[in-house]
């Protein structure tokens, strides 16, 4: 029979990647039942979905004996209902970054994955991209990382409050990949952030100082024209550019040049949820992503240790 499986919310994320991903696993799973507050989105949802239950309210979708599993993709700060309910009634969950809004939140998600027993993923993509593998494993094999940098500009304008800005929108992605890539979790946390019209940030700068010493540097830029989302990682002996799909590498200050035998990463996070469900997942592939959003919640401290040291004008410490 498959795995079946709830989507609540059908947002843009959601359909291009979630929906998009479970539709090429044939029989192994399906969605059953989606959900939005929206009665005109489930009317106009995709023609292939035309058999699932559709609900306006995610508490009559979640139910251990409709579902395998939900996917979360609710505007940012509405992921904690959904999350907590699902995981009271025993449904494991996949949700879509950030993990919440506050580390408060997310502490309460976390804790309460690990008594139930249930899992809580967060779904940072990237963490299967075969790019960012690439670059993960050869820091893996040489230890030669100083530093990583990333920059991200340009952000969807028009977006809700509710989503919380270029921080928790986008750039809580970056909090997570810079340790992911090193290896090694943020220790302390240096930020400068300038506030965006209305809520949010327009610009954050951080410093991140890794346990491994490897220092992290983050600039995100919400107001502009171009779109940028580049990770770069300084070795001594060899560099890396990211940008999402692609990698350029520098070896003893050679030119860029772009890496074209890129590894297999595990498919997709939506894909690697329904494995996990299935209990066919290895060793090995579980630790692409962590079963209790440990690596969500460490990232929301990171984010709001930014706010913090800008507040404040002074390092934050973070719990190793």
């Amino acid at each position: 029979m498959g795995i079946h499986l709830g989507q609540i919310a059908l947002g843009r994320f959601a359909t291009g990647h979630h929906v998009k991903n479970l539709f090429t696993l044939g029989d192994s799973a399906r969605l059953v039942a989606v959900c939005d507050v929206s009665q005109e989105t489930l009317d106009g949802r995709d023609e292939r979905l035309a058999d699932c239950e559709t609900f306006t309210d995610y508490a009559d979708l979640i139910d251990p004996d409709r579902v395998d599993g939900v996917i979360v993709s609710t505007p940012n700060s509405h992921h904690f209902g959904p999350c907590k309910l699902a995981m009271e009634r025993g449904v494991p969950v996949l949700v879509d970054k950030p993990l919440t809004m506050t580390v408060r939140e997310g502490e309460e998600l976390v804790a309460l994955s690990r008594d139930c027993d249930v899992p809580l993923v967060t779904a940072f993509t990237r963490h299967f991209m075969p790019a960012t593998e690439y670059v993960r494993q050869q820091l893996r094999a040489s230890g030669d990382v100083t530093v990583i940098s990333a920059v991200q500009r340009g952000g969807r304008t028009g977006e809700p409050p509710a989503d919380g800005g270029i921080l928790h929108r986008r750039s809580v992605h970056v909090l997570d990949v810079i340790p992911w890539l090193a290896g090694s979790p943020v220790l302390a946390v240096e930020g400068f952030t300038v506030a965006a019209e209305g809520f949010g940030h327009a610009v954050v700068d951080a410093r991140l100082h890794l346990a491994s010493g490897v220092l992290g540097r983050v600039l995100c830029v919400q107001d502009s024209d171009q779109n940028e989302d580049e990770v770069s990682v300084y070795g001594e002996s060899a560099s890396y550019r990211l940008n999402k799909q692609i990698v350029l590498a520098a070896q003893n200050r050679g030119d860029w040049t772009a890496i074209d035998d890129l590894p297999e990463a595990g498919g997709n996070v939506t894909t690697w949820f329904v494995e996990l469900l299935a209990g066919r997942l290895s060793s090995e592939a579980q630790k692409r992503a962590d079963l209790h959003s440990e690596d969500g919640l460490q990232a929301l401290r990171v984010l709001e240790a930014i706010v913090e040291s800008d507040r404040t004008g002074r390092r934050v410490e973070l719990k190793p």
